[in-house]
């Protein structure tokens, strides 16, 4: 479970692992609950949201249901009415066991196993290059901040150096092919796959 306090928090979250299932308040920090919903349906994340306010008006109930959410329960709630929900949104969208092996082009992961492939050879990783090779996989062409990969190697009391990512995505283009991250100047990087 990742549980977000802000709107920016939840945004980041979400970019680097879309959940199974959502729990989503309206009154977040720094931006509105709906707008957040209506930007990650544009995206293309289709996990159930569950829609959790205080807010109980009517028109609140058809904006939410009508921007995205599955359902909406109003605080304050019931706990076993809350997980009942959510078992039932599970069973609606069939949430089937995910696949964990990833295939991008000559790269295969294994998110169960911890291990990567090269055209089927296996490719030796540390832990932190293969966090960030399945943060970039997750997305393929996403470009992915640096401190969205920052994050997503590194825990909050790690420190990091200046060139530690780089060093990391230098180890990636050496153990694979040059052009399978690309750098976007001012942006970050993204997984590319050929066609």
């Amino acid at each position: 479970v990742r549980w977000s306090q802000t709107a920016s928090q939840a945004r980041k979250s979400v970019d680097q692992q879309a959940p199974a299932i959502m729990v989503l308040d309206l009154g977040l920090p720094g931006e509105d609950g709906l707008s957040l919903l209506k930007f990650w349906r544009k995206q293309g994340i289709h996990c159930p949201v569950l829609i959790l306010t205080a807010r109980d008006s009517i028109d609140t109930r058809i904006s939410g249901l009508d921007s995205g959410a599955d359902d909406f329960l109003v605080k304050p709630f019931d706990a076993g009415e809350l997980f009942a929900r959510l078992r039932a949104l599970q069973r609606r969208h069939g949430s089937p066991e995910p696949s964990h092996t990833v295939s991008l082009g000559r790269i295969e992961l294994d998110t169960d196993r911890i291990t990567a492939k090269l055209d089927g050879q296996p490719i030796e990783l540390t832990r932190r290059e293969f966090a960030l090779l399945a943060t970039l996989a997750s997305k393929p062409g996403h470009v992915f901040s640096r401190q969205a990969l920052e994050d997503a190697i590194y825990a909050l009391e790690d420190s990091v150096s200046s060139n530690t990512l780089e060093v990391y995505i230098h180890n990636l283009r050496r153990k694979f092919y040059p052009e399978c991250i690309r750098t976007v100047r001012g942006s970050g990087y993204a997984l590319d796959v050929p066609a």
